[in-house]
């Protein structure tokens, strides 16, 4: 009597194989590609999430005009981090700095990034 083995009758059975169930559910991209995106959003999130904590830390610093002196201002070049999964490009908010905490070797007053201050 010629019996099927069980590899046959597994092979019959619909269920999905791993590799069927990690495809992503957008056409075209691979898995990686999602993991990618996701670190992307991650460390966009964390990073702005810092920045905006660091100014509402010093938003009680201004100047006597009522300006503040920790400020947001634009955004530094894109660059590339390596990560563990690969690289991913990211864009740091610019922040403006402009508490005096110094002097130069000239006696003026510099700001936190040692750009003098003209009052």
């Amino acid at each position: 009597m010629n019996r099927p083995t069980r590899a046959k009758e597994y092979a019959k059975c619909r269920v999905p194989t791993i590799r069927q169930r990690c495809q992503p559910q957008v056409p075209g991209m691979s898995l990686t590609d999602v993991i990618l995106e996701g670190v992307h959003q991650l460390l966009a999130q964390a990073i702005e999430a810092e920045v905006t904590g660091w100014i509402e830390s010093h938003k009680r610093l201004v100047d006597q005009d009522g300006h503040c002196m920790v400020v947001r201002n634009g955004r530094l070049p894109t660059r590339s981090i390596v990560t563990g999964v690969g690289p991913v490009v990211v864009t740091q908010p610019r922040v403006h700095d402009r508490r005096i905490v110094g002097e130069n070797t000239r006696g003026e007053p510099v700001d936190a990034n040692g750009q003098p201050i003209h009052e």
